[in-house]
This record gives structure tokens, C-alpha cells and sequence, in this order.
């Protein structure tokens, strides 16, 4: 469970700056809008571990976090007729989930 979930959030956080960079940004403003990003994961993921830890549960957190990150992977992927800003939001589907599920794995 761990390898896969591993592989979504270390793909991620490697490949973002790339990602946003071809949403239509230049190199350096593609750095600056992956802060939120990474950030926003930071924070999401402290939370849902605590959450998951708290109520003993981590199965339904892992599969969740599992399932928006195919979201995002398929908002990303499928980039016809899609507007810029929802496929930045799912670099944050993707990124944010991503580190929830490796996280609630590892625990």
C-alpha cells in the first residue's frame, strides 16, 4: 500500500513546477505557484493524520486520498476544453491527496 501510495505523492512532487509550467506560466512564476501547493499539502496532510490517528481509522482516508489523486491525474491528463484554473486546482487534488494517503500509509 505504501509503494503505491509513495510513488503518486514522490511523482508529484518532482514533476509539479513542469506541470504548472505547462499550464502556461513562465519558469520562474511556475516556482512561486507551486508554494501554495506544497504548502496547502503541508497543512492538509498534518491535519488528516491527526484526524486519522484521533478516530483510529486510516483505510478510508488512504482510499479517499487514493481516488482524488486519479481526480487530478485525469483532469491533468484529459486537457481539452478544460480551463487553466481547474487544472491548478488539481495540481492541489493531486499534491494535497497524494501526501494524505503516502502519510496515513506510513503511520
Amino acid at each position: 500500500m505504501w509503494l503505491g501510495a509513495s510513488t503518486s505523492g514522490y511523482a508529484i512532487q518532482f514533476s509539479i513546477s513542469t506541470i504548472i509550467k505547462e499550464l502556461g506560466y513562465a519558469s520562474a512564476a511556475a516556482q512561486v505557484y507551486s508554494i501554495p501547493v506544497f504548502v496547502s499539502a503541508a497543512v492538509i496532510s498534518v491535519l488528516v493524520a491527526w484526524l486519522a490517528d484521533r478516530l483510529r481509522h486510516r483505510y478510508s482516508f488512504i482510499v479517499f486520498g487514493i481516488l482524488v489523486v486519479i481526480l487530478g491525474y485525469v483532469i491533468l491528463t484529459v486537457r481539452d476544453n478544460i480551463p487553466t484554473g481547474v487544472r491548478y486546482m488539481a495540481c492541489f487534488f493531486a499534491t494535497c491527496c497524494g501526501f494524505i494517503a503516502q502519510l496515513v500509509a506510513l503511520m
